[in-house]
């Protein structure tokens, strides 16, 4: 049995990513500049292509054969382990009487480590969860575990995405197979299911579709798709089409069927259903562990799938009673963003940092007499008489109010220039306020211009800390619960543990039964204790005061296994 790195019992317990810490927001920018190049200059995918292609991994033999579907898994260990551990159990309760067992197979669905794909940071925040919440129990039964990557494996070149999950290592328990970063397994009753590589610009290259292409592939198969992202969301919000849809349609001319669509990158849960036929579903479920997403902040009650020619597109609607979390409890979470600096202490450097330098490339001049109308009338007339005489103070202005631009979240136009222009126009009104405030309390202090000159610039990093601080949250706030925009950047600074959902499937001669489960809350940090089981390996285990680890069925449905061609055509006849 093939090992993975060394796993230590004591791991470490890493924190949920702080996503506006000023090291992680400049590790990001850069990732972001360098993905896109790479992306458009480099895909990992053609050298797979090079080799000769692997058989597709065969489940026949499994009439019955349990499925276990995670994504988005690798952030803080709190919230990654409790999902693991669920996973981990033997078997599950239905809600009415029923245990559902653990699946043969585990099927990651993308992102399965943040924020970097390095060796390290996938033993920290995967492995050793996973081999912690389920140690090897040797070769009697062993799951198999199959992943694909998400656009932050790829943000290495999927170099420690394939040294992991592609060269046969266990992760704990779970055994791994996959030769590339794209699979497909062949399973019982006609039925394949499919995990795709679509890179970080939510593509699939021509080698891989020719790779599915070449599949034994028949007419009335039906096939279970997973992708890292939800095209179908996607593409109805930005209005942009991938490859993925000629993928999905050279399937289709097969005379294949996808009845299923399985996708993370998404952190909550949502459903939605062929309108007019109920028999497939594109289902939205990243709620593995990383931070939790908002479910209200765009319009995709009814998403419409492929190209509008004279078939027409096809609708699906949502389930809202089985969206994950409610919307309302949703709007309820963005106000979390008010007291901003609590979920992020570190961000605050930056806004500290900016308005210290604004305070140097445009002192305030403030009249010690006045009312407080002439006072800040006077500040800024002077601030832009400096701006007149020292143009490096412009650029200043300039380059915090484009910053801002930059940051806003949408894709119109107007809306991201207003929106950016009146956050950038609030941090400089920010600016000159903790800096008149700082130059009146310094002036009471002392007359030296070198003290006053240390004291203001220490006073105003500190008032920008505070109250740079305070607008980003209030930005947040507004945009998330009021227009709807900045999702991930408001969801990302609270790194909200719980709320975390994962699915167990069944595949059996009657078609495919899908349980969706969800972890409300999950335990924190000084919520664990060590337990040495009776395999004698030792794992965290909730205390007596922490939320217990108690997967509740969110949604539950039924996709029909159809007649086969043959048999209908049979049925017409002797009709």
């Amino acid at each position: 049995m093939a090992k993975g790195p060394e796993q230590k019992e004591d791991a470490i317990r890493s924190k949920m990513v702080g996503w506006y810490d000023p090291g992680q927001l400049a590790v990001t920018g850069l990732q972001t500049v360098l993905s896109s190049m790479f992306a458009q200059r480099a895909d990992y995918r053609l050298i797979e292509a090079l080799q000769p292609p692997p058989d597709p991994e065969s489940y026949v033999e499994h009439d019955e054969l349990w499925i276990d579907y995670v994504a988005d898994v690798g952030d803080g260990f709190n919230s990654t382990y409790a999902v693991a551990c669920a996973l981990a159990r033997s078997e599950l309760a239905d809600g009415e009487g029923a245990a559902l067992p653990r699946g043969k197979l585990l099927i990651m669905g993308g992102d399965e480590v943040y924020p970097t794909p390095t060796a390290a940071g996938y033993k920290e925040r995967l492995v050793a969860p996973y081999t912690l919440a389920l140690a090897p129990v040797g070769e009697a039964y062993q799951p198999v575990l199959y992943a694909i990557p998400g656009n932050h494996d790829w943000y290495d070149g999927l170099g420690s995405f394939m040294n992991l999950f592609c060269q046969g290592h266990d992760i704990g328990a779970w055994k791994t197979k996959q030769k590339r970063s794209y699979f497909a397994l062949k399973l019982a009753h006609r039925t394949w299911l499919f995990g795709v590589d679509i890179q970080l610009d939510s593509d699939i290259d021509n080698p891989q579709i020719d790779y599915f292409m070449n599949l034994d592939i028949q007419v009335g198969d039906r096939i279970l798709l997973c992708t890292a992202e939800p095209d179908w969301i996607y593409g109805n919000i930005y209005d942009v089409k991938k490859n993925l849809s000629v993928f999905e349609g050279k399937l289709l001319q097969k005379g294949a069927k996808i009845i299923l669509q399985l996708a993370g990158d998404l952190h909550h849960y949502r459903r939605h259903t062929l309108v007019g036929a109920g028999d497939v579903h594109l289902v939205t479920a990243g709620g593995g562990g990383a931070f939790l997403h908002p479910t209200h902040t765009h319009d995709v009650d009814v998403v419409k799938v492929g190209e509008a020619n004279e078939k027409g597109v096809t609708a699906y609607a949502l389930n809202k009673e089985t969206e994950y979390p409610s919307r309302a409890i949703s709007r309820w979470l963005g106000l979390r963003n008010i007291p901003f600096f609590i979920y992020n202490p570190w961000f605050g450097i930056v806004p500290g940092a900016i308005y210290t330098v604004l305070s140097w490339v445009m002192p305030p001049s403030v009249p010690a007499a006045g009312s407080p109308f002439d006072r800040l009338s006077s500040a800024i007339s002077h601030g832009l008489h400096e701006i007149a005489e020292h143009p490096s103070g412009l650029v200043w202005v300039v380059a915090v109010l484009l910053g801002f631009v930059v940051f806003t979240d949408t894709h119109k136009p107007f809306y991201k220039w207003l929106g950016g222009l009146t956050h950038g126009a609030a941090h400089l009104a920010g600016a000159l306020g903790v800096s008149m405030v700082a130059g009146h309390l310094v002036a009471q202090v002392s007359e030296d211009l070198v003290i006053q000159r240390l004291l203001g610039s220490l006073l105003i990093f500190i008032g920008g800390y505070l109250v740079g601080s305070l607008l980003m949250g209030l930005y947040l706030a507004i945009s998330v619960c009021v227009f709807r925009r900045h999702g991930n950047e408001a969801f990302s600074a609270l790194r909200i543990e719980g709320y975390k959902n994962f699915l167990r499937m069944r595949l059996d001669a009657s078609g495919v039964t899908v349980w969706a489960f969800a972890l409300d809350r999950v335990p924190g940090d000084g919520q664990w204790r060590d337990v040495r089981g009776k395999d004698g390996h030792r794992r965290p285990e909730p205390t007596a005061d922490a939320p217990k680890i108690e997967p509740r069925v969110i949604d539950h449905f039924f996709i029909p296994r159809a007649p086969s061609p043959k048999k209908k055509a049979r049925k017409k006849d002797l009709g």
